[in-house]
């Protein structure tokens, strides 16, 4: 489908790929607004808006605090929607007159389906709320041999990574003992390991990222809600540590791989200046994967009594990777990686200075997601500078040494990207090839490219 046809058919979607094309242009956001609202104070009966709610789910507008994204709404509308329309049955329901579809149209609104289990699986594995799409029907539909399951398609094998990531936060949300979710977490690594065989056979840099998020966010739950207070008073189990290590490898290729996008994707010298140099916005899974292996290699540092001083190094080596990739993403003070990289800088510094480890969690369960856990130490952090008439500290130290993070204070003042003016005809061929949209509207969650979504 071409994007003249989506602009004629549905323009929900349509200025929703302008609006996260655009992410900085503030005179398409209240009337996207708008359109938004009028969209939905009707039932949604249309997969173009189901496919609208998503888009904007994986690229929502930036906002300053993380409280004011609305990702978690909109997808439920989305959820709901989709299943009003039967498609978690894969059938005709009372919404079609029992009509018969197409081969075509149940290929759409398969793939559609797998779109909301993913990204609902994203934002509840992200956030640590509760999933959207209840166990009862997200997999049994989609288990059958040959009915949606190929794993030479990238969607599918996207399909199957957050499957997994639903199961075993289900499982390990569950607040049981240490040991019961030391066994837990080694059985669904287990189960992960033929995944991740499939993965590699792809050579697919993208999913292969989102293949060690998942892993991340697995071994995330080892460390989660500890603190040094809670490992010094409690004796840790060896398992429970050597999954603590594959959290820090696996943190550590993460930083690496998204530091390689980072360089490959960056403009340089005067070509920062034009705006018609592109620019690649990520979708905000992709920024919460990379605060989560800074964040899990802070945690790892505060929380371990017994780590070497090469061992700290090398993750200080990798959080300066996640800092410094924040920063060659940012184009805007109040863009995800601008806000993200502050966070980032924050927290390293006070790993330093030593005062991660004086948190304490006093008769609170602890967080279910690293985002939550992020934000609750930040939260405390933050006040805690401000009793103390501190503002927050600029990264300590500019070289490599042991003595500083070897970072340097995001810019506030950056560039912000152009829309394309879309006042030329001819534009309208240039845009199917810019967005990526060819054939069926199903295939949005691919829009991009190995680097991003290119923006111009």
């Amino acid at each position: 489908m071409s994007i003249n046809v989506i602009h004629q058919t549905s323009p929900l979607l349509f200025w929703t790929i302008i609006l996260i094309s655009s992410r900085h242009t503030e005179m398409l956001i209240e009337p996207y607004k708008n359109l938004l609202s009028r969209q939905l104070i009707e039932p949604v009966r249309s997969l173009y808006t189901i496919h609208a709610l998503l888009l904007f789910c994986l690229w929502p507008l930036p906002v300053r605090k993380q409280i004011l994204d609305s990702s978690w709404n909109y997808c439920g509308f989305a959820v709901s929607a989709a299943i009003r329309m039967g498609l978690h049955q894969l059938e005709a329901t009372f919404e079609y007159d029992f009509s018969q579809f197409s081969a075509q149209d149940l290929e759409i609104r398969r793939r559609t389906w797998l779109g909301c289990f993913i990204i609902s699986t994203y934002l509840s594995s992200d956030l640590g709320l509760p999933s959207i799409i209840g166990p009862a029907m997200d997999l049994d539909v989609f288990s059958k041999p040959g009915l949606v399951y190929n794993p030479t398609d990238p969607l599918c094998i996207q399909f199957e990574i957050e499957r997994h990531v639903a199961r075993f936060s289900a499982a390990l949300s569950q607040r049981t003992g240490s040991h019961v979710r030391t066994s837990l977490i080694q059985m669904f690594d287990r189960e992960l390991k033929p995944l991740g065989e499939e993965v590699l056979a792809l050579s697919n840099q993208r999913l292969e990222m989102l293949f060690l998020g998942a892993k991340l966010s697995l071994y995330s739950f080892s460390i989660l809600g500890e603190t040094a207070a809670s490992t010094e008073t409690q004796h840790i189990d060896p398992s429970m540590k050597s999954i603590w290590y594959l959290g820090v490898e696996t943190a550590s290729h993460l930083a690496y791989l998204y530091s390689n996008v980072a360089t490959a994707n960056s403009v340089t010298g005067t070509a920062a200046l034009s705006s018609s140099s592109p620019h690649y916005s990520y979708p905000k899974h992709n920024f919460w994967i990379l605060l989560s292996s800074g964040y899990y290699l802070l945690k790892f540092l505060s929380v371990n009594t017994s780590v070497t001083a090469s061992e700290a190094e090398l993750a200080r080596n990798s959080i300066r990777l996640v800092y410094s990739t924040m920063q060659s993403w940012s184009r805007h003070s109040i863009d995800e990686a601008a806000r993200l990289a502050r966070i980032i800088s924050l927290l390293a510094n006070a790993e330093l200075q030593g005062t991660l480890a004086e948190y304490k969690r006093i008769n609170r369960r602890p967080p279910l997601s690293v985002v939550a856990d992020v934000m609750e130490i930040t939260a405390w952090l933050r006040a805690k500078l401000k009793r103390e008439g501190k503002a927050n500290p600029a990264p300590a130290g500019t070289g490599t040494g042991e003595s500083g993070l070897g970072v340097v204070p995001v810019q506030l003042e950056n560039v912000v990207m152009e829309p394309v003016l879309l006042d030329d005809e001819a534009l309208w061929e240039g845009l199917d090839e810019w967005l990526r949209l060819e054939g069926d509207v199903g295939s949005f969650l691919l829009p991009y490219s190995e680097g991003g979504y290119p923006v111009n």
